[in-house]
């Protein structure tokens, strides 16, 4: 069952979390969709004391630094802490495009910096599509229109037409982009010419 906006409803949510499921499953379903920012700060927040440097609770903490806290101490910490996971080869399809976006946020970045971390993040997911569309931007902005069309091509390709549970939903939704709206993703390839 789905609420308008084809999230899974309350109950749906509740089973999943009877089963056994992590607190870091827990804190991102927190984000998304059941948007309980607060509930899933504190969670990854004590998460974090216990298992500092944890790669998917440093991505959950730099995703709230860009989206909810939107802070300069947030920022910084989520920056070095992205870094850190992606020193160790760790969620570095999530950490790279997190940090692009962080450093992007924070200043004009040099757009090989931008290139670079997105071209981490494709080889490391190339099933993901929000990946290819930021990487089909970054190309556009340098003026490569065949690179940016091949990666808009590889994000059209991988949007998914159905996800299997409210986990991998929400997972989808922060950081794949695998649900994104197909024609939109097709728009923007056209405007490229």
């Amino acid at each position: 069952m789905t609420d308008p906006y084809g999230h899974a409803d309350a109950a749906a949510l509740e089973a999943a979390a009877r089963r056994e499921m992590s607190l870091l499953e827990l804190a991102q379903l927190w984000i998304e969709p059941m948007h309980r920012e607060d509930d899933a700060a504190e969670l990854v927040e004590t998460f974090l004391r216990v298992s500092p440097g944890n790669p998917r609770a440093v991505v959950l903490s730099a995703y709230l630094a860009l989206h909810y806290w939107m802070d300069d101490e947030h920022l910084d910490a989520a920056a070095d802490g992205l870094r850190d996971v992606l020193d160790r080869g760790a969620e570095v399809g999530a950490a790279a495009m997190l940090l692009d976006e962080i450093l992007r946020q924070r200043g004009p970045d040099p757009a090989d910096a931008t290139v670079e971390l997105l071209r981490r993040s494709v080889a490391a997911e190339p099933s993901w599509s929000l990946n290819h569309v930021r990487l089909a931007r970054a190309y556009a902005a340098r003026g490569d229109i065949a690179a940016a069309r091949s990666e808009f091509d590889a994000a059209i390709a991988n949007i998914l037409d159905t996800v299997p549970d409210p986990v991998a939903e929400s997972f989808h939704t922060l950081f794949t982009g695998c649900l994104n709206d197909r024609s939109r993703v097709v728009a923007e390839r056209a405007r490229l010419g």
